[in-house]
């Protein structure tokens, strides 16, 4: 969190000196004919790449970018030690340029409270049928987040498939139709539904629509009063492999505190 918000005062610094040369001709303008001013902008805007270029050392810049995406720093994960060697970094080059820090005693850094979860790796998903039961291991097979901030968390309800979970009505689609979904687990498919021939453009054809979106999934589900959501991966479907889930969701996940501000 901290690397992200001195990243954004980096280039909210380099975005006022781009302003600063920009409004010069704006002074030019005011004073002389229109036939002057426009000559006058003309200039400005031929000199700008050479004003930019002297605020900023490319060289510098391409080491910055090399060193803190090396594979040393460990991908710079929140309250870890490629973090913590990433943000004396990026705060020693902040001091460098003569930027000030927007925050008491002229630091850079801003407080956020998160808390730290990961998942059980002895945990089992367990789904009874009318062929019988059957339990899925954690990491292989399934992976969880849960949002509750408790030690334990227990889920136990009527799973109910409802297809890509979305309701567009832009679209003309809808793949609850007025179920009544309150207190059921949600079994849905990632991505959007696919275009077809006769509607190429369904969905925004290949791209991926917010509808898409793992966010979008687990907000309606809220909205109809669902106690939580399955969903199905298919590596096609989703354009990356399991792998990717597994260890993306298998370590520590970070939230806000709930009681921050």
């Amino acid at each position: 969190m901290k690397n992200g918000f001195m990243l954004r005062s980096a280039a909210i610094t380099v975005m006022t000196l781009l302003v600063i040369g920009t409004v010069m001709p704006v002074e030019a303008r005011q004073q002389g004919s229109r036939q002057q001013e426009r000559g006058d902008e003309q200039a400005q805007r031929q000199a700008l790449p050479e004003r930019l270029a002297g605020m900023f050392d490319m060289r510098a810049m391409d080491a910055d970018i090399r060193f803190l995406s090396h594979d040393l720093l460990e991908g710079r994960a929140p309250s870890g030690r490629g973090e913590a060697i990433a943000v004396e970094y990026i705060e020693a080059r902040l001091r460098m340029i003569g930027a000030e820090g927007p925050f008491p005693g002229g630091s850079y850094r801003q407080p956020v409270p998160l808390v730290k979860q990961k998942a059980s790796s002895d945990m089992e998903l367990g789904i009874a049928s009318r062929a019988g039961e059957r339990s899925y291991a954690f990491g292989p097979q399934f992976v969880v987040d849960s949002g509750v901030f408790a030690p334990v968390v227990d889920v136990d309800g009527e799973i109910v498939f409802v297809g890509f979970g979305s309701v567009a009505p832009e679209f003309d689609w809808d793949d609850y139709k007025g179920m009544d979904l309150d207190g059921k687990i949600l079994m849905m498919l990632v991505n959007d539904p696919p275009a077809t021939t006769a509607e190429p453009d369904l969905f925004a054809g290949r791209a991926m629509t917010y509808y898409g979106r793992w966010t979008y999934k687990y907000e309606i589900a809220e909205e109809m009063g669902a106690q939580g959501v399955l969903l199905v991966h298919v590596t096609d479907m989703a354009g990356y492999g399991w792998n990717v889930v597994q260890t993306s969701w298998s370590g520590d996940q970070l939230h806000d505190h709930p009681e921050h501000d």
